[in-house]
């Protein structure tokens, strides 16, 4: 009989034990749904955040602290004539100084930039259109510039 208490004992810790891992189990089960979820809100609330950024009618970007465009509206990609934006470092996607001196400004001072260029149509990083494809009147092209805030270190 002196065996009772330790059997009885290890009976109740391993009872304890196999719900202990069934809550476990059950946890990580919630946890791996709630994961699946934020996946598919973030994915959802990233195709709307570029759905309305693409209706501007601005060039809107944003570039990484080395220099990488993040994100390009299709206004941006509309400037540079379809060619690919994001990804790219800004130098090799705007080629007019006009254009790198406001981002350089705020990469060096870690401020954000709204900066409007007006650049006539034959520096336009689009290139001369057909004559035919001008619409009347049209001699310059504006476009903003905008880029985030960065924090503040510290």
């Amino acid at each position: 009989m002196s065996y009772l208490p330790t059997i009885l004992a290890a009976l109740i810790a391993g009872a304890f034990a196999y719900l202990w891992f069934q809550e476990r189990k059950k946890a990580r089960k919630a946890e791996a749904r709630i994961g699946k979820s934020l996946r598919q809100q973030k994915k959802r609330l990233r195709k709307e955040q570029d759905r309305l950024l693409n209706a501007l009618s601005d060039a809107f970007f944003l570039i990484g602290p080395d220099g990488v465009i993040l994100f390009a509206n299709e206004t941006t990609t509309e400037l540079v004539a379809g060619r690919r934006v994001a990804g790219r470092n800004y130098r090799e996607v705007f080629l007019d100084e006009r254009l790198n001196r406001p981002i350089e400004d705020s990469l060096t001072s870690g401020r954000g930039v709204v900066h409007q260029v007006v650049l006539p149509q034959q520096a336009s990083p689009v290139g001369l259109l057909k004559r035919e494809e001008k619409p009347p009147g049209w001699s310059t092209s504006h476009h903003s510039i905008e880029m985030p805030k960065r924090p503040s270190p510290g």
